[in-house]
């Protein structure tokens, strides 16, 4: 049997125990994010999520404060995916620079049992929350899935998108508490849209743009195009209708395991927000797979891990503007070079590599001591793949195999490498595809395997950080 400590990642944040699932945007308060997550205390019997809160600095390093809003705590029961505003103004009659959450809940006290938006709220900079009634803020009106709430503020109104099916819901409210549809957005090409997500950003030019984005709960083998990660468009937003620039959806991940990920402001020493970056995190699963039990690290009893954070920025290319993401500055400071040599080598279980890879060659990650298992990141004329087929992938397999277009030539890789997870970053952040890995605890070798290409300047080096720290805060607790 597997202990804790053989799984537990050294850079990826992990639940401490049981279940973890959909981020929740952070909030800046108190000096750091406030960062939120689904938890089920209670997994395998699925009695729905609370949110559980862990603070960063550095968008490296967690301090985990258990359960902030509690499932068990409210005729309601499980809270579902919503997000955090600080209300500076005080708009909802609940004081000035209180933390707000909308949030996704059955509607049970009613009877309706249909999802709805509730607010809660907090008084203490987030850490901890009361729900205002038991009566939904936005009742549901008429669908099946009316849920994930994200809730920017917008000149002097704040503006809502939902997650409705195929349809993202723009809602308008003056005091967070009464909600007015303005307009609608509608794709019905990927698959049902989840966690939504609506952000000015800067690009590189100095011009400003919106992008609108939702996590479509469908991922097509064998298609660089429907990943079903993280879909986004840039374009245009007037307070009330967004227009798409483009309307074929970009991709900000490639691989299988990036989904419902959040993205946020980052702010400066003197906790300004910045605008022309963002941080964003995703959860490390794919719903095709998510309910059954991977092949290795339950036995360390605990099933939920998060993609490093990344920083996010907007540039003008010759195809547009593309969002690029790369791995935060950050950790680059517990990273320590070793040895690169010929072969098999053994490395550190949490690693990072780089190298400059032409087409037809290969680096292979979480190698097995006979060489038969690994993870190949493999550089083709026209595509970037990332292959964990012979690991073994839950379901059917179908997902083994995640590939990304490329436009030929030499690609400059930096390969992320954790306990349980392997993320890629290409063309400087251009492109990404982040997989979960289900290889043995002792698979940690790396290989570079040149074939009809070549590889240059390949450097590994091992990542020392703890990733979560000792919660200090409530528990989940009935």
């Amino acid at each position: 049997m597997n202990t804790p400590d053989a799984w537990q990642h050294a850079f990826h944040l992990t639940v401490p125990d049981h279940w973890l699932n959909d981020p929740q945007r952070p909030v800046y308060s108190q000096g750091a994010y406030q960062y939120f997550y689904l938890y089920n205390g209670d997994f395998p019997e699925p009695t729905g999520t609370s949110w559980r809160r862990v603070s960063t600095t550095d968008g490296v390093r967690f301090q985990d404060h258990g359960v902030a809003m509690d499932k068990w705590s409210q005729p309601n029961r499980d809270l579902w995916s919503g997000c955090l505003v600080v209300d500076e103004d005080g708009t909802a009659g609940l004081g000035e620079g209180a933390v707000v959450a909308l949030v996704t809940q059955l509607d049970r006290a009613s009877g309706a049992d249909a999802q709805a938006q509730f607010l809660w709220y907090s008084t203490d900079g987030g850490v901890t929350f009361t729900n205002l009634s038991d009566t939904p803020v936005l009742a549901n009106r008429g669908y099946e899935h009316f849920r994930d709430p994200k809730v920017v503020r917008v000149d002097d109104s704040w503006v809502m998108v939902l997650a409705e099916d195929t349809d993202l819901g723009f809602y308008a409210s003056q005091d967070l508490r009464s909600w007015q549809e303005v307009s609608r957005f509608h794709e019905d090409r990927i698959g049902m849209l989840e966690c939504p997500d609506l952000f000015r950003i800067t690009a590189d030019d100095g011009t400003a743009h919106w992008v609108l984005a939702a996590s479509p709960q469908h991922s097509v083998p064998g298609r660089a195009d429907r990943p079903g990660t993280y879909a986004y468009w840039v374009g245009d937003f007037d307070g009330t209708r967004f227009t798409p620039t483009v309307g074929e959806p970009r991709w900000l991940d490639f691989g299988f395991d990036w989904y419902a990920a959040v993205t946020w402001p980052v702010h400066d020493q003197d906790g300004r927000e910045t605008s022309d970056r963002r941080w964003a995190i995703g959860w490390m699963n794919n719903w095709a797979y998510a309910t059954q039990d991977p092949p290795t690290w339950t036995d360390a009893g605990y099933h939920g891990i998060d993609s490093v954070v990344r920083e996010l920025t907007l540039a003008r290319t010759d195809d547009g503007y593309v969002l690029v993401s790369r791995p935060l500055h950050e950790l680059a400071t517990v990273r320590t070079p070793v040895p690169v040599g010929p072969g098999v080598q053994r490395a550190p279980a949490a690693a990072s590599v780089t190298a400059r890879v032409c087409p037809g060659a290969r680096v292979r990650v979480k190698v097995s001591e006979d060489g038969t298992r690994g993870v190949d990141v493999l550089v083709t004329a026209t595509e970037i793949l990332v292959d964990r087929s012979s690991q073994g992938c839950p379901g059917d397999g179908a997902l083994a195999v995640a590939r990304a277009p490329w436009r030929g030539g030499p690609v400059d890789l930096e390969i992320l490498v954790d306990r349980a997870t392997v993320e890629v970053y290409a063309d400087g952040g251009r492109i990404a595809l982040s997989m979960l890995t289900f290889a043995a605890a002792d698979d940690t070798g790396i290989e570079l395997v040149e074939g009809d290409g070549s590889i240059r300047d390949a450097a590994v080096a091992e990542v020392r950080a703890t990733a979560l720290e000792a919660a200090t805060g409530r528990q989940d607790v009935r």
